[in-house]
């Protein structure tokens, strides 16, 4: 095992960031560094840091053809920093590569992309209770009419198992029915879903559009006693459905050129 040298890491930083005009001097002089991170994160400072930044961004050779390990590498090394770190330097790690981004392309852009790619992040769905409770309302379909609009004159389309209430060409709900038993559950949950997103905050910053779910009665799962509009599905078996105001763009989908909908 290589023992230590802080002499030779700051030499090796300080070249990196001055003087360093050979691409395989500036190669051996990250993938030394890189060793450093991996051996001995603790000593690390903020200069190596700064140099490994330094190369990804400033570097003279991006004319050589193997310039795309030198970059990935050095956001290869930074990665690793950042997650050995983590509360010392790995924000401003990450805050320093994504920074980085708008401006690169080709092989930087690629290398940035690629180490932030490999952080391992942990992710937890937010807890709360369920309602496991699958009773049902019986109600007619004009009751869920009467929630979303008062206009009368109503038409209706199907898009998969969903049926679409509009008023003109604009969707005013959605009633979602069940294909299974299993999916009756799963409405459920989607409808409690819609409830907690809908009255959290989970990002200050951002406009997080979510769907208002339908309650009569206090109860979010229906089954109609009346008729369907013909086009439906023919898995539809129990007509449950929950039902729901949908959010601006919420049948808008990137590979489909129809962003409005209308009676066909």
């Amino acid at each position: 095992m290589t023992a230590f040298n802080e002499t030779g890491r700051r030499h090796t930083e300080n070249q990196l960031v001055s003087h360093c005009k050979d691409f395989t001097a500036a190669y051996m002089g990250v993938k030394y560094l890189a060793s450093h991170i991996h051996k001995y994160p603790d000593t690390i400072t903020h200069p190596t840091i700064d140099a490994l930044v330094h190369v990804i961004e400033f570097s003279p050779f991006d004319n050589q053809k193997q310039v795309f390990f030198l970059y990935s590498e050095a956001s290869e090394a930074l990665v690793c920093l950042a997650e050995k770190a983590q509360n010392k330097w790995g924000a401003d790690i990450i805050q320093r590569l994504v920074a980085l981004l708008p401006g690169c392309r080709g092989k930087r852009l690629r290398a940035i992309g690629q180490a932030l790619g490999k952080l391992s992040l942990e992710f937890s769905a937010p807890f709360f209770s369920w309602d496991l409770s699958l009773d049902s309302l019986e109600i007619e379909l004009k009751e869920i009419e009467n929630f979303v609009t008062k206009d009368r004159e109503l038409s209706y389309a199907w898009k998969g198992r969903s049926l679409m209430i509009l008023s003109r060409t604009q969707v005013m709900g959605v009633v979602k029915f069940d294909t299974s038993q299993d999916n009756i559950k799963a409405l459920s949950q989607e409808s409690q879903w819609m409830d907690f997103l809908g009255s959290h905050t989970l990002c200050p910053d951002e406009s997080f559009k979510v769907p208002l779910p339908i309650k009569l009665k206090k109860k979010r799962l229906f089954k109609l006693i009346t008729p369907l509009p013909p086009g439906g599905p023919e898995t539809i078996e129990k007509k449950i459905c929950i039902a729901f105001v949908p959010c601006d763009g919420y049948f808008d989908y990137p590979n489909d050129k129809t962003q409005k909908w209308s009676e066909e």
